[in-house]
């Protein structure tokens, strides 16, 4: 779980403040794909939760390493860490 700039949504009827995101690789293929599962959190309760995929030349760039699959989510998701 890392810290995000806090961002509002609409929910419910009521806007919610979001701060926390996670990240878990749901499926890799290990060859040419690979599906990521985040939450967005309110404190320790998810909110908003999604998918990202990496594939073709987005996956054959992506070296691996978490802290580069969290930056691809966060930029993909136009979000920012604290």
């Amino acid at each position: 779980m890392k810290e995000i700039k806090k961002i509002q949504i609409w929910s419910n009827g009521e806007n919610i403040e979001l701060n926390y995101i996670t990240i878990h690789i749901k499926f890799d293929d290990l060859i040419n794909v690979c599906v990521f599962s985040y939450d967005l959190l309110k404190d320790e309760q998810s909110i908003v939760n999604g998918e990202i995929i990496l594939n073709g030349n987005e996956y054959l760039e992506w070296s691996g390493n978490n802290d580069e699959a969290f930056n691809i989510i966060l930029q993909k998701l136009n979000l920012e860490l604290i």
